[in-house]
Parts: structure tokens; C-alpha cells; sequence
């Protein structure tokens, strides 16, 4: 099958030639529309209203706590986190409960912010990995030692990845995402005025994305994603991605996206 994206990077490293030196498509990539949850949304959007003309958002659901309840943590030796969310919703579990923690664990996480989550919810623990996805951070429990890991994580990575197969690894689904009802007025309004670029932020975005919109809208939009992950799971279901941003930070994505598009 013919790969037709128009310019493609994975990790980190820029394949061909930006074929947006044609002008004619330039002009068109003025209005983007970030189809991620408007939690995380807030801060990329200023970063990218210097840009583009117009910058939309579609949130596509919201988060909440699951679990009601913790495992026992002096099991664990070594924590993961894999998002900021998981950081605030441990916190938010434990903290009114009074649950006792360890006074020494192994903390890692997956992306800056995570790392700077942990330092300000848990001030008392040092992060001694941070890695850019999941199996980056398993590859360096791989060449240490350890007795326990316990992965923060959400209901639907689970359901939607499966569990990992690593040694000592049991991972705890402690938020859930909750879809959220977009207004007809905003569906009528992207459908009349599409954009001209849309930026999924993670697989799930993607499938709620797909329930209001054809696939055929997608069709002419600069098709852009956060991550490795995302990136794969549109090319898994037929979707040519244009470019895969390789950091999810605001301040990385407005740049790459100033390079790309600009």
C-alpha cells in the first residue's frame, strides 16, 4: 500500500522533503482544529493562536476518577506514572484518605509535565527516569533492580492496548475518560467551515472524532498527531498521517508545527 503523506517524521527525525513549500497548500493550512480533551488543551492553543489565523477545539471527552480503592503500595518498589492525569488522580485518591506511603519508591514517568506532576504533588519522592512512551521506561527497569512495579495508568489504555508483559509489572487503572456530547452548533460549524488541519491527540480522539464526522472529512485536511502511538493507531485504520509531532509539550508542538506548516 502507497504511503501518502505529504511529510512524515518518527522519532524525532524528518523524513523528505516539507512538501508544503508548495504555496498553494500553505495558504490553506490557516485555520487547525486540536481534536483533544480541553483540559490540555488551553496552553497549546495560545502557543498556536500566534500562527494560525484560527484555532479550534473539539474536546472529545473528559476525565474522571475510577478506582475507589489502591493496592497495597509496599508491594511496589518502583511506580510508573504515564501521564500527569494518573499524578493528580493518585493524589486526589490518597490524599483524603490519609493512606500511608512509602517513604522510598523508584518513580518514573512518561513526559515532562509528569515529571513535573510528581514533584508537585509528591515533593518527597525523586523521579529517577523520565522517558518519551511506556516501553521506554520498562527498558530501563529492564537493566536494574527491582521487586515490584506498580503502572498508573487509565481504564481505557487497558482496554484499548491490553496489559503489558513485563516482569513484576501490574498495572492499576486509576482514572477513565467520559465522552463528552459536543453542541450541534459546533458539528454544524465544522462541517460548514472545515478546517484546514487537524491535530489528534491520542487514539481515543480519533474513534470519538469518527463518530460525528465521515471518514471522508478527512479527506484535503492536513492530518496531524501527538505522538508515536496516535500516529500508529490512525495508519492501523487507513488514515495517512501528514506528521507525527514528536513532543507532547506545548511549546514543542508549536514549534514543530511552525517548521512543518510554516
Amino acid at each position: 500500500m502507497q504511503n501518502d503523506s505529504i511529510f512524515h517524521s518518527r522519532y524525532g527525525e524528518m523524513a523528505g522533503k516539507n512538501i508544503f513549500e508548495d504555496k498553494r497548500k500553505r495558504k490553506r493550512c490557516s485555520k487547525i482544529l486540536l481534536c483533544r480533551p480541553r483540559e490540555k488543551c488551553a496552553l497549546l492553543q495560545r502557543e498556536l493562536e500566534s500562527f494560525f489565523r484560527e484555532v479550534w477545539v473539539f474536546s472529545p471527552y473528559t476525565f474522571e476518577l475510577f478506582a475507589s480503592s489502591l493496592p497495597s503500595l509496599e508491594k511496589f518498589t518502583s511506580w510508573i506514572f504515564s501521564s500527569e492525569l494518573g499524578v493528580k488522580f493518585f493524589f486526589q485518591l490518597c490524599g483524603p484518605k490519609g493512606i500511608v506511603l512509602p517513604t522510598s519508591v523508584s518513580v518514573a514517568v512518561v513526559g515532562e509535565k509528569t515529571r513535573q506532576a510528581v514533584e508537585h504533588y509528591f515533593p518527597q519522592y525523586s523521579v529517577v527516569f523520565v522517558g518519551r512512551n511506556i516501553r521506554q521506561v520498562l527498558e530501563y527497569f529492564s537493566g536494574i533492580s527491582y521487586e515490584g512495579i506498580l503502572h498508573f495508568t487509565s481504564f481505557q489504555s487497558l482496554e484499548k492496548w491490553g496489559k503489558l508483559d513485563f516482569p513484576g509489572l501490574r498495572q492499576y487503572p486509576i482514572y477513565r475518560t467520559v465522552e463528552e456530547v459536543p453542541h450541534p452548533a459546533q458539528l454544524q460549524a465544522l462541517r460548514e467551515r472545515p478546517p484546514d488541519a487537524i491535530l489528534f491527540g491520542s487514539p481515543s480522539c480519533f474513534d470519538v472524532f469518527c463518530r460525528y464526522f465521515e471518514r471522508s472529512y478527512l479527506n484535503e485536511r492536513v492530518i496531524l498527531t501527538l505522538g508515536e502511538s496516535t500516529e500508529r493507531y490512525l495508519r492501523g485504520r487507513g488514515v495517512a498521517v501528514d506528521y507525527a509531532c514528536c513532543s507532547p509539550e506545548a511549546a514543542s508542538v508549536a514549534a514543530e508545527l511552525r517548521e512543518v506548516l510554516g
